[in-house]
């Protein structure tokens, strides 16, 4: 699992605040204290071998994974394009 050290060594994970489909979201803190979004397009170690012991060809595996790219940058986007409400997460790195 990626972990919020391996995107940004400066920054160090504090606590797990929860997780959806799209990732995991952590209290994170280097010269301030955030929360931090880990995005994982494949959603478990281990699922692209899942998906080849259900039969998926790479093809599908590759359009499945495809798919969830999109639905995450749909959301960054849409993040985004909200950036200054007060009541929307900011993105900032």
């Amino acid at each position: 699992m990626v972990t919020v050290e391996d995107i940004w060594p400066a920054w160090h994970a504090e606590e797990r605040l929860g997780s959806g489909a799209f990732g995991t979201v952590w209290r994170a803190s280097a010269s301030t204290s955030c929360a931090v979004k880990i995005i994982q397009i494949a959603h478990e170690e281990g699922e692209l071998e899942s998906l080849r012991a259900l039969g998926v060809d790479a093809t599908g595996a590759d359009a499945l994974l495809e798919r969830r790219a999109g639905e995450v940058l749909a959301e960054v986007e849409a993040l985004d394009a909200l950036r200054g409400e007060p009541n929307v997460v900011q993105i900032e790195d």
